[in-house]
């Protein structure tokens, strides 16, 4: 359970949507989900986690931006591989028949225990003329035991054992003896005596966590100690004592010439034992006792916040009922129900508290979170909570009604942006988001028993032009607003309202221009009708080229602009043609869309009519042409040349005025006897 609390400990509704991060001190025991949203109006959220297979402990921490961060601390506990155990299947096999070898995990107590990481065990034969299996089998993270088939080999001489000896670092060995040896028939051979069956599990404990389907119950025949296979198909009864902890088909077929059978058994989440007994015509029957491990509820517990609710009449999961299990060695840990568990509740004072009739924890589950509904009066209420096998118990509820005495007033975040030489931006955000909340004279958040009319003022007329007035609504303790400033500076607000504090301190924000400049240059200045101009966009930050920006050019009629949609590449320049069929003056808007909200500038520009030749008069002097190229900025590329011949400068054409530092040339200068030409802004 994450909850917002004020300074005092006190339940505090969060503002706005509130999202926190959580994290543990050991995801390797408990891993919690990364992230809970606390909605507006709200002082709790349910976040979850999850136990991994290892026993220890985790702090789980959460942090949320303005706020101090809160911790818990959970306890894992269970079982622990301790020692490695084997079985064969057969238990006695006969020549080249196929062996299946079970490998698996326990604790100290015998009890079978997952393991959080592959195990590899290795396993060794002292006689591989009789049994040969893999030399390393692995147990996979999550569970307890593996299954593996090989071959088994020749008989061995009467009397030989092989000895299977199973080993992991830092666990205990097992070692199992056998032989290999010729089976007889059930129609007559080697073997003498009433044919018998065996039964055994393998695993030798089971899990109670409601697995179907596992082969882990051997059903074999013999004669005598000696394995032994019928001629024809022997049908097999199997019955369990105890269904509600383990459940076995009711009949199976060992296929003739076969020795043995693996049967899958399904267990519940109920622990316990049960008794399972095969039988089949003209053989002794026989019985094995299938113990199966879990965490058997003993009683359930309560819990609910340690600070009073406050009476808004909401319905949040406060209350978390769960079962207790001393199963794990004396250890108190979390009881997993066996079946699904109607839990009953009561409220002392419904006026206060109220709480459903009944709530379920599910098959398998160990918890559940129950909804606490406060009303619009304060006080306490006990809640008791029964079970009709697990005992009860009781939690006490409190709920606080503060009045309002008090306005606050916050901002975030502390220092906002705005375009430059934009009035009023259209932002894609709020420049900041202000709160305003009521608060009673005991420090606690206070709800608004009728509409309350607040008034936001500043005494800078530049930034907030007019007062902003708003409305808490009834039954609320806040109310959240965009603050968007006219222009840059120092943004102090004052919040008022009738019979209410004002805050001690007005809250502040700090407004400064966002660092972006757009410049806007056409190639060639002037443009001769007919013919297409490069339209040229340079978007820069203080950091550096504004990237991946998108560029819209709106042009009049009379002028087109392909494409009209463009995005500025890794060096902030994004280009377009125009051209125009009349000539004449034309005003164009080039708008660039940066983080906080679009920048529109204007450019104007000029197309000339065509250019009409005249006679031309010999040149006796030189007719070298130097081109000189101009650089318009530092982060534009060259845009035009100037081209002079003797010493006659020819005229460069109107550029546009609204392009920033890139929009003109400089003043005239001396280089080589060659007079360059000086800024042309404007004219002709």
């Amino acid at each position: 359970l994450v909850e917002l609390t004020d300074q005092e400990g006190d339940p505090a509704q969060a503002p706005t949507n509130t999202s926190v991060s959580l994290s543990s001190s050991s995801p390797q025991v408990a891993g919690a989900q990364p992230q809970a949203v606390i909605p507006a109006g709200e002082a709790f959220a349910v976040a979850h986690y999850n136990t991994s297979l290892r026993v220890g402990a985790a702090v789980i921490t959460a942090t949320a931006t303005g706020y101090t961060a809160g911790s818990t601390q959970v306890e894992v506990s269970g079982p622990q591989p301790y020692s490695v155990q084997a079985a064969l299947a057969p238990t006695t096999p006969a020549p080249g028949e196929p062996v299946t070898l079970t490998v698996w995990l326990t604790d100290q107590e015998g009890d079978p225990a997952w393991t959080p990481v592959p195990v590899s065990v290795a396993v060794t034969s002292s006689n591989t003329t009789m049994l040969n299996p893999p030399a390393t089998v692995v147990i996979p993270a999550g569970t307890y035991y593996t299954q593996v088939e090989f071959k088994a080999g020749e008989a061995g001489a009467r009397g030989e054992q092989v000895m299977i000896t199973t080993a992991s670092t830092g666990l205990q060995p097992a070692t199992l003896q056998t032989t290999v040896e010729n089976p007889g028939n059930s129609g007559g051979g080697a073997a003498a005596g009433a044919p018998t069956l065996v039964v055994e599990t393998q695993p030798g404990s089971l899990i109670a966590d409601s697995a179907a389907g596992e082969r882990v119950l051997l059903v074999e025949l013999e004669t005598g100690n000696t394995p032994m296979y019928p001629t024809e198909g022997l049908n097999i009864t199997l019955r369990s004592s105890n269904p509600d902890v383990v459940w076995v088909p009711q009949s199976v077929t060992l296929p003739p010439n076969t020795t043995y059978i693996l049967v899958a058994v399904n267990t519940t989440y109920q622990p316990g034992s049960a008794v399972v007994t095969a039988a089949a015509p003209n053989t002794q029957p026989a019985q094995v006792t299938i113990t199966t491990y879990g965490y058997t509820p003993t009683a359930i517990e309560a819990e609910a916040p340690g600070t009073p609710l406050p009476t808004d009449e909401r319905s949040v999961y406060a209350l978390a009922v769960s079962f207790t299990s001393s199963s794990t060695a004396g250890l108190g840990t979390m009881g997993i129900a066996p079946q699904s568990v109607q839990v009953n509740l009561y409220s002392s004072n419904p006026d206060v508290v109220q709480v459903p009739p009944t709530a379920t924890i599910p098959a398998g589950g160990g918890y559940t979170l129950i909804p606490v509904n406060t009303t619009s009066t304060a006080g306490s209420a006990q809640i008791t909570i029964t079970t009709a096998e697990y005992g009860s118990a009781t939690v006490q509820v409190q709920t606080v009604q503060p009045g309002a005495t008090a306005l606050t007033l916050s901002i975030t975040p502390p220092t906002a942006y705005i375009l430059p030489n934009t009035p009023q931006p259209a932002a894609v955000e709020p420049a900041a988001l202000a709160a305003i909340e009521l608060y009673s004279a005991q420090g606690e958040p206070a709800q608004a028993t009728s509409p309350i009319s607040v008034v936001v003022a500043s005494e800078n007329a530049t930034l907030l032009p007019q007062p902003i007035t708003l409305t808490i609504p009834e039954k609320q303790s806040f109310v959240v607003f965009p603050v968007n400033p006219a222009a840059a500076g120092k943004l102090t607000l004052t919040v008022s309202a009738p019979g209410l504090t004002p805050p001690q301190q007005p809250a502040q924000l700090t407004v400064e221009k966002y660092p972006v400049t757009l410049q806007i240059l056409v190639v060639p200045g002037t443009p001769v009708v007919g013919s297409t101009a490069r339209l040229i966009v340079v978007a820069n930050t203080s950091a550096g080229p504004l990237a991946g920006a998108p560029v819209v050019v709106e042009t009049p009629p009379q002028l087109s602009a392909a494409p009209t949609t463009l995005t500025t590449n890794a060096k902030g320049v994004a280009e377009a043609n125009i051209s125009s069929p009349t000539p004449g003056e034309y005003t164009f808007n080039v708008t660039l869309s940066t983080p906080i909200g679009k920048l529109t500038e204007e450019y104007t520009v000029h197309f000339a009519p065509p250019y009409t030749p005249t006679t031309v008069q010999p040149n006796p002097y030189t007719t070298t042409l130097p081109v000189r190229p101009i650089v318009a900025a530092a982060a534009a590329a060259a845009v035009g040349v100037a081209v002079y011949l003797n010493r006659n400068r020819i005229l460069r054409g109107r550029g546009g005025e609204g392009g920033g530092e890139g929009g003109g040339g400089g003043e005239g200068e001396e280089e080589g006897g060659e007079e360059v030409a000086g800024e042309d802004r404007g004219g002709e």
